[in-house]
């Protein structure tokens, strides 16, 4: 039997430990890295097409038909990886997360709102020599115990592993998950507009969809797909309209 057959027979039997599971399957701790750093990678990977496809689908739903095109995000996202020279996938992906998403959304959206109140607020996991040291680091240090492994080790001993262990969490305004009284009815205002109706952004289909049952409707985020639609719709009408 194949050393991988072997883990997958092994590990059907219950939940154990990497040091377990290594013992039971005849290899090393070490191998068990390998194999599930390579696996998860692979998962990454494809579920990354698979959200890509969901997510142009979605798109396509949204507006009106006159903004239909092809999958231009995708085409972005796989040009922006052929610029990465790296000998994994999954550096090439974590290098463009940094250079895109890390500092046009999180970091610019906490500069944003704490100088806007006057604050300093420091961000040490960006110390540059922490980063050069990260990207460093080979795909399996970083993929197993779900992802940020060497974090999660270096934190034993200094935080209970149950805070360690624990799912990463999300943290939505309940107006922007649970629409309802007024909230609600001010985003009504804004996507039934006359305004909004002439200007034609959105599929109307869709956007009674969302009315109908707005907390049926949530991003992966959980938050509200229909506040997404009314947040574009009040801007445009804000700076743009007259």
């Amino acid at each position: 039997m194949l050393i991988g057959d072997r883990i997958r027979s092994v590990r059907k039997k219950k939940n154990l430990t990497q040091g377990e599971l290594a013992v039971l399957a005849g290899c090393s701790q070490q191998t068990i890295v390998d194999i599930e750093g390579k696996r998860n990678e692979k998962s990454r990977y494809f579920l990354s097409i698979a959200k890509a496809l969901e997510v142009s689908a979605e798109y396509l739903e949204t507006v009106d038909s006159r903004f239909h095109t092809n999958d231009v995000t995708s085409e972005l996202m796989q040009d922006l990886l052929d610029e990465v020279e790296a000998d994994e996938y999954l550096d090439q992906v974590l290098a463009v997360d940094v250079t895109t998403l890390i500092v046009d959304d999180p970091v610019k959206r906490v500069d944003n709102m704490t100088m806007a109140w006057g604050l300093e607020a420091r961000v040490p996991f960006l110390d540059t020599q922490l980063i050069e040291l990260a990207a460093s680091m080979p795909p399996k240090m970083k993929l197993p115990n779900g992802g940020k492994h060497v974090l999660k080790e270096l934190s034993r001993g200094f935080l209970p592993d149950s805070v360690v262990n624990r799912s990463k969490a999300y943290f939505p305004m309940p107006a922007l998950k649970y629409v309802r009284g007024e909230f609600l009815e001010f985003m009504k205002e804004i996507l039934l507009s006359d305004g909004a109706k002439q200007r034609g952004l959105y599929n109307p289909v869709y956007v009674e969809k969302l009315l109908r049952k707005p907390e049926d409707h949530l991003t992966r985020l959980q938050g509200s797909k229909l506040w997404h639609l009314a947040a574009l719709e009040l801007w445009w009408q804000q700076n743009l309209e007259n």
